[in-house]
């Protein structure tokens, strides 16, 4: 029995419309759409769950916006994926015709910053903890106190949100460049006190990206609810930049739901550059 091609087996089992055809990239780097012969978008492969739209054309979109979201729809639950749309590089035209398509999506803006250790002369005199010395358990408990409630918490990818499933794969992405020492519950001595009492106020985790040892970002950052409207957040959120440049890193990149006004002030008061928006289209389920 001859088989078929690999990158033939989706397509020959799952769409549906003869004009559109979905074919692998070679060495795994994504897939590739056409309407008939023509080509219509490709998936930039970023990692199992995430592809990014590098091509578009919305002439021809328009033609066939009801069956390549069916379509889309389809591949994604199938591949357990999103696929993200930024811009720039792409034309806004790109997302108006992807959104014109019915599919679910949700949106972040993108921010960038120099860094550079003269930037932080000091800092709040905070406490701080890395996750090497308190252990995964005390760290995974704090991160799952923190969350709950966060205004990140807004985006899609949160509502089955799960603390030791997002830590494992915050390891993951970090890869080569991982350090416990790195990530750090920060604290605040009460003052009021007699004896050396600290609170606890958050967790900063500053990452240096492995292919990138002169870029890195916050994979995460938060407050505890009890302490949230008090301006730790910009506290920490500064913090944490002070880390990345102390760390050698010449350039922060963040992101936040558009719908984050918290956090897009916090940016603003440290400095940071609004330069993308950042579209996700995904199924109703999720991932």
């Amino acid at each position: 029995m001859i088989l078929p091609p690999l990158n033939r087996i989706w397509r020959q089992k799952h769409l549906k419309n003869p004009e559109l055809s979905c074919e692998a990239l070679p060495e795994n780097q994504g897939w590739a759409w056409k309407w008939k012969a023509f080509p219509l978008l490709q998936l930039r492969r970023q990692h199992d769950q995430l592809y990014d739209l590098v091509f578009l054309n919305p002439a021809l979109l328009q033609r066939c916006q009801a069956d390549l979201a069916d379509e889309l729809s389809a591949w994604m639950q199938q591949k357990q994926a999103e696929i993200r749309l930024l811009e720039p590089p792409a034309s806004p035209l790109w997302r108006a015709a992807m959104l014109n398509t019915g599919l679910n999506y949700y949106q972040k803006y993108f921010y960038s910053r120099a860094l550079t250790p003269s930037d932080f002369p000091s800092s709040a005199a905070f406490y701080l903890e890395s996750l090497a010395e308190l252990g995964e358990p005390a760290f995974l408990a704090d991160l799952e106190a923190i969350f709950e409630g966060d205004p990140e918490n807004t985006s899609w990818v949160a509502r089955d949100w799960n603390a030791q499933k997002e830590f494992e794969q915050l390891k993951a992405h970090a890869g080569s460049a991982f350090d416990p020492q790195r990530w750090l519950r920060v604290s605040q001595r009460d003052t009021s006190a007699a004896e050396p009492v600290f609170q606890k106020i958050g967790l900063i985790l500053p990452q240096v990206y492995p292919d990138k040892p002169n870029e890195g970002t916050l994979f995460y950052f938060g407050v505890f609810p009890a302490l949230r409207q008090q301006k730790y957040g910009q506290a920490l959120h500064r913090l944490g930049l002070q880390h990345l440049a102390q760390a050698g890193v010449t350039r922060y990149v963040g992101s936040t739901d558009v719908r984050n006004q918290a956090m897009q002030r916090i940016f603003a008061k440290n400095d940071c550059e609004q330069t993308r928006l950042l579209t996700f289209f995904h199924t109703l389920g999720g991932t």
